[in-house]
């Protein structure tokens, strides 16, 4: 039989270095960043250390002059980060006007497209409860 599986201890990607550039999602990477910490099994503490070794650049300089009372939990630390590099109103609606402009492919199938559509899931276009007001 197969070796048990070791939680944590293999050798998947991480959620890779977040820059804070203008092209990056913040969002996405956190959400990357959240699952990547939940599969090592790290409690709060240790994902709050290993968010910060994630950063570079503009987002290093970010989290090197945030104030303590804004990074000493994660839970503070992911507001600070969602505040800082999470979706504005207007980048929400260009993301979801985005969703509705995408055209299948020749070579897609339905379910492929429809999967495409809803990248990522939280799209507000792709919600349940989403329509147009």
């Amino acid at each position: 039989p197969p070796p048990p599986i070791q939680r944590g201890h293999d050798s998947l990607p991480g959620p890779g270095l977040f820059h804070g550039r203008s092209g990056e999602s913040g969002e996405d990477w956190l959400n990357n960043f959240n699952l990547w910490a939940q599969y090592k099994a790290l409690d709060a503490e240790a994902s709050r250390a290993a968010m910060a070794l994630h950063f570079r650049d503009g987002s290093a300089t970010w989290f090197r002059v945030l104030p303590d009372n804004q990074k000493d939990t994660l839970e503070h630390l992911r507001a600070a980060f969602t505040t800082r590099y999470g979706l504005d109103a207007l980048a929400q609606w260009q993301r979801a006007k985005s969703v509705w402009s995408r055209n299948q492919e020749a070579s897609e199938n339905v379910q492929d497209f429809i999967a495409r559509r809803c990248e990522p899931p939280s799209m507000p276009a792709c919600q349940k409860d989403s329509s147009v007001r």
